[in-house]
Order: C-alpha cells, then sequence, then structure tokens
C-alpha cells in the first residue's frame, strides 16, 4: 500500500515540475500526499488483539472479559460522569460498553427496540433486528437531529454466563451515531468479539 502512494505522489510531482512555475507547489503536495499515505497505511495496519477488560472497569461484575480492538486503543470509565454506569471503549468508532449488573439494561428486545426509536436522533428503520431470546443484534439508522444526515447505529446485547452485556452506539458525545455503514461494520465487528476472558 505505501508502494503505491509513492508511486501515485511521485506522478503527481512529475506533472507538476513539468510547469517551472509550479516546481515548488509539487514538491509540498507530493510531501503532503505522502504524509497522508504513510498515515492511512499505518491505520490500516494497526494490529487487532484482545484487550482485557477487568472486574474493576464494571462495578459487581464477576468475570473479566475481553474485546479484539486495535492495539492503542483505550478503555475509558465512565462512572464517575455517567450515571449508567458504563465503559467506553475508544476505537474508530467508539463504543459503549454496559453489563446488567452495573445498570438497568432494557429488559428485552422489544424493550431495546422502544428504546432506539426514542432516540434524540430522528429514528428511520432497523435494517438488521434479529433477536437471539436473550441475546440481539440490531442496525438501524437515524436522521441526525443537528444537520439532517442519515446516521448509521447498533446494539448488540451478548450473553456471557448467566449475565447480559449491551454494546454499541448510544447517539450521545461517547459513542454518537456513525456517518457511514462501513463504521459501523467495523463497531459490530468489536462489539461481537466481546467474550469471556481466557
Amino acid at each position: 500500500m505505501t508502494w503505491i502512494c509513492y508511486e501515485t505522489a511521485a506522478a503527481i510531482g512529475a506533472l507538476w515540475v513539468m510547469d517551472n512555475i509550479g516546481k515548488l507547489v509539487a514538491i509540498g503536495l507530493a510531501a503532503m500526499y505522502l504524509g497522508g499515505c504513510e498515515t492511512n497505511a499505518a491505520a490500516v495496519e494497526s494490529k487487532l488483539v484482545y484487550k482485557r477488560i477487568d472486574a474493576e472497569f464494571f462495578e459487581r461484575v464477576p468475570v473479566a472479559l475481553e474485546i479484539e480492538v486495535p492495539s492503542d486503543a483505550p478503555f475509558k470509565d465512565e462512572r464517575r460522569r455517567d450515571a449508567m454506569g458504563t465503559l467506553t471503549i475508544v476505537a474508530n468508532p467508539s463504543v459503549h460498553l454496559a453489563s446488567e449488573a452495573a445498570q438497568d439494561l432494557p429488559p428485552d428486545f422489544a424493550a431495546a427496540k422502544k428504546l432506539i426509536e426514542g432516540s434524540r436522533d430522528a429514528f428511520q428503520q432497523f435494517t438488521t433486528q434479529t433477536d437471539e431470546g436473550g441475546a440481539f443484534h440490531l442496525e438501524y439508522t437515524v436522521k441526525s437531529k443537528d444537520d439532517g444526515r442519515v446516521l448509521y447505529g447498533f446494539l448488540i446485547r451478548k450473553k456471557i454466563g448467566d449475565k447480559l452485556y449491551d454494546c454499541g452506539t448510544n447517539g450521545f458525545g461517547s459513542a454518537p451515531h456513525l456517518a457511514d455503514e462501513a463504521k459501523r461494520a467495523r463497531g459490530v465487528k468489536v462489539c461481537l468479539s466481546l467474550r469471556a476472558a481466557k
């Protein structure tokens, strides 16, 4: 990928160098392009690892968990700021994780759908809705309250041992609805990877 970036940047530079007036601009453009390529390549190649979520992150959670995220993704304990007692996993995108031991989760599939439909952003439709009898998988679209754009959200409930965990977007600053489906797909993959620590 980096090699392709260098070739493309070199071609752009060559076109500009043909014009003496644009020579300095060419060098600047090529340098900027190469910097962006290196950054993008590093982001794409960021290693995914299972990171442990110890019980200290969740009040009254009896089992340690782990979740597959980029190796440099931090966990942010929201208990002091957020009465819901949740954990934000700062990845790309960030997701919110909550345990039934730490807060009151929607009691069932229907209640979770109703909660989503009452989002601050105007609910549009569910694009995925799978009820697995205790666990579920919801994906949906909303219209932004701020600028009318279509945004994408999801909520996944997993049962690990005898406890339930909800993971997804929440429509607020810690895990807002997403600008495109690709980001949602990445977030869904993160949440689906949640499991008991090995």
